[in-house]
Order: C-alpha cells, then sequence, then structure tokens
C-alpha cells in the first residue's frame, strides 16, 4: 500500500520520527526504526526512515513500512510505502533486495515542487 498523507506544516521531520518510534515501540514486538540523516530537497528538508515491526500485537502479523517526509512550504507532507508480512524475526526481513532497491528508489523520486518558488517550480 502507498499512502501520501498531508499535515500542518508546523510539523517538523524530527518530531514525526519521534512519534512514529514511539508508537512502534508500544504496538511492536522488538519493533524499531532506521532513519537517515535529514536531508535537503529542492529547498526542503526531508528525511527518509524504515519502521520494522515483526509483529504487530494487534494482529499478530509482521509489518515494514518505509517513510519520506518533507518540511514543505504549505504543509507537512508524509510519502509511505507498506507492507503486511507474516511475523518476521529482525534478522530475516520479509523483503527482497531487489524489493527494497525499487521502493527506495521510488522514494528518491518523489519531491515537493512549488511553481510560486523560482528554483523549486514543477515540471
Amino acid at each position: 500500500m502507498i499512502t501520501i498523507q498531508l499535515f500542518d506544516p508546523a510539523n517538523r521531520n524530527a518530531e514525526f520520527h519521534a512519534r512514529l518510534e514511539s508508537l512502534v515501540k508500544q504496538a511492536c514486538e522488538d519493533g524499531s526504526t532506521h532513519v537517515t540523516p535529514t536531508m535537503e530537497e529542492n529547498g526542503y528538508p526531508v528525511k527518509v526512515f524504515q519502521m520494522y515491526c515483526p509483529t504487530n500485537l494487534k494482529t499478530g502479523m509482521g509489518e515494514v513500512t518505509f517513510f519520506k517526509t518533507v518540511e514543505g512550504k504549505d504543509n507537512f507532507y508524509v510519502v509511505q510505502k507498506a507492507w503486511r508480512t507474516e511475523k518476521f524475526s529482525e534478522d530475516d526481513i520479509p523483503l527482497t533486495e531487489e524489493d527494497f532497491a525499487k521502493w527506495i528508489r521510488y522514494l528518491k523520486a518523489v519531491y515537493v515542487c512549488d511553481s510560486r518558488v523560482e528554483g523549486r517550480k514543477c515540471p
């Protein structure tokens, strides 16, 4: 599943990640997040991270989600790709290297543009 969400622009990448990390620890057995340092894309602060939930305590299933968050001018954007899987261990994440690479490329290709701002115009 791919989801795109728009939130109030007052949100920040680090705060979003911290909230998500807290939720993962509450909802998942051995849940974890792996985050990249904040970078800039098209003039906006961006963070990319993965969430691994080997066993969701409510569903009994595993979950893997890749996120990209962007602190835009008008909105805070969250793009995510999620998989529901069978239970898994931290050492045996149920994604192929091909899947991992494909969806990281997809997230890298997604960006925020703004036709009102010189240098950030949409194609």
